[in-house]
C-alpha cells in the first residue's frame, strides 16, 4: 500500500501543519523538507492537542535512520496525518491503516442542516485557507489569559477577556447611520482613518489594520473603492458582528478585511473571522449551533485551529444562509461537522 508522503507544512485531520523536522534539513520532497517520526506538529488544542510531533512512521522508509511519515500515520495527540505529496509516495505495508477516515476525531453532531447542499459547488471560492490555517490564532494553550477553563459543561458566555497586550479600541458613542451616505458623501477612495464608526461596537481599525490576527490596511482593490469596501464593512458590522456580540459579548475578530485576488470575502470587505475568547470546545460547538440558526448571512464557516473561530460573511445582496465546516485546509463540507 503506497500512501503521499508527507513534508513540513503537510497537515493532520485536525488542520495542524508539521513545523519543524526531527532530522537535519537534508533530504526534500518537492522542495519541502520530508518529515520523520519526532516532527513537531502546530498547536491546535489543549492537551493532548498541545504538544505534538509525528509518530508511526514507516518501518522500511528512513531518513538519517529515522522513520519516514506519510499519510495515515497518527500524531501524538491522536490526530491523522492527511493528504501530503502529490507524486512521492511512501511504502505502508507495514501498516494497517486503511484511508485517511479517523471517525475518532470527525464526529457528525445531530445538528445538520438540511437546506444548504446546493452550495457545494460554490466551495472552491469561499476562502483562502493560507490565510486561514489557523496555527496562530488566539486564543492558544499556551496564552492562559486568553484561553480560560471552563468547568461547568453548561454554556453561558463569560466576560470578555482581551488577547493579551491588546487595549480594546473602543468607538466613541455617536449617532451611527444604519446606511452607508456618510461614507460615499466622502471622495472616491477616501483614506478613512481607523477611528471611522461602522457600528457601536466596531471602528474599521477593529477590522483591518487592529484585528488579533491580520493587520490591513484598507486599500482599494478587486474592483472596489476603498468607500465601497468600508460600506461593505458597516454592513457586516450592523448585521452580523453586533448581533453576535449581543449573544455572545466576549467574542472578538480575528481577521477582518485582507489583502487578496477576490478569492475571499474578506477581501471585498464582505467577511470576518471571530473567535469567543475563554471557552472550550464544547462551548464554542454549542455557540457555533446558536450562530447557524441566529444570525443573517452570507456564510458561516466552522474552522479549526488552536480553537474553533467562526467566519462570517454578509452580502448586501442576497445572503445565502450557507453552513459549512472546514475539515482541513482546501477541504470544506457543507452542514456543521464537529472536529474535536
Amino acid at each position: 500500500m503506497a500512501n503521499k508522503a508527507h513534508r513540513k507544512t503537510d497537515a493532520n485531520i485536525a488542520g495542524a501543519p508539521i513545523i519543524t523536522v526531527a532530522q537535519s534539513p537534508s533530504v526534500f520532497t518537492n522542495d519541502l523538507e520530508q518529515s520523520v517520526d519526532g516532527s513537531m506538529v502546530a498547536p491546535h488544542g489543549l492537551p493532548p492537542h498541545a504538544i505534538v510531533t509525528t509518530l508511526n512512521g514507516s518501518t522500511d522508509v528512513f531518513v538519517e535512520n529515522i522513520p519516514a511519515n506519510f499519510e495515515g500515520n497518527d500524531d501524538t495527540c491522536g490526530h491523522v496525518r492527511v493528504d501530503g505529496s502529490p507524486n512521492v509516495f511512501i511504502d505502508a505495508v507495514n501498516t494497517g491503516i486503511a484511508g485517511i477516515v479517523d471517525n475518532s476525531v470527525v464526529v457528525i453532531d445531530p445538528f445538520i442542516r438540511s437546506d444548504v447542499t446546493e452550495f457545494v459547488s460554490t466551495i472552491s471560492f469561499i476562502e483562502e485557507p493560507i490565510e486561514d490555517d489557523g496555527t496562530t490564532l488566539m486564543p492558544s494553550p499556551s496564552n492562559p489569559a486568553v484561553l480560560i477553563p471552563v468547568s461547568s459543561p453548561a454554556f453561558s458566555p463569560p466576560p470578555l477577556v482581551p488577547p493579551v497586550g491588546e487595549v480594546p479600541v473602543i468607538p466613541p458613542l455617536v449617532e451611527i447611520p444604519l446606511d452607508c451616505s456618510d461614507i460615499f458623501e466622502k471622495p472616491t477612495n477616501y483614506n478613512f482613518p481607523g477611528s471611522f464608526v461602522l457600528s457601536p461596537n466596531f471602528n474599521l481599525a477593529l477590522l483591518s489594520t487592529h484585528a488579533t490576527l491580520s493587520h490591513y490596511n484598507v486599500r482599494p482593490q478587486v474592483g472596489l473603492t476603498t468607500n465601497q469596501i468600508v460600506c461593505n464593512l458597516r454592513m457586516l458590522s450592523l448585521n452580523v458582528l453586533e448581533p453576535l456580540k449581543v449573544l455572545y459579548p466576549n467574542m472578538f475578530v480575528t481577521s477582518g478585511f485582507r489583502h487578496g485576488s477576490g478569492s475571499s470575502q474578506h477581501n471585498k470587505g464582505q467577511a470576518a473571522d471571530v473567535q469567543l475568547s475563554g471557552t472550550n470546545y464544547q462551548q464554542q460547538w454549542d455557540a457555533a449551533k446558536v450562530v447557524a440558526e441566529s444570525l443573517t448571512y452570507d456564510q458561516f464557516i466552522l474552522e479549526l485551529g488552536n480553537n474553533y473561530w467562526f467566519h462570517l460573511s454578509y452580502s448586501n445582496g442576497a445572503n445565502r444562509q450557507a453552513v459549512l465546516t472546514r475539515i482541513r485546509p482546501g477541504n470544506y463540507q457543507p452542514n456543521l461537522i464537529r472536529i474535536v
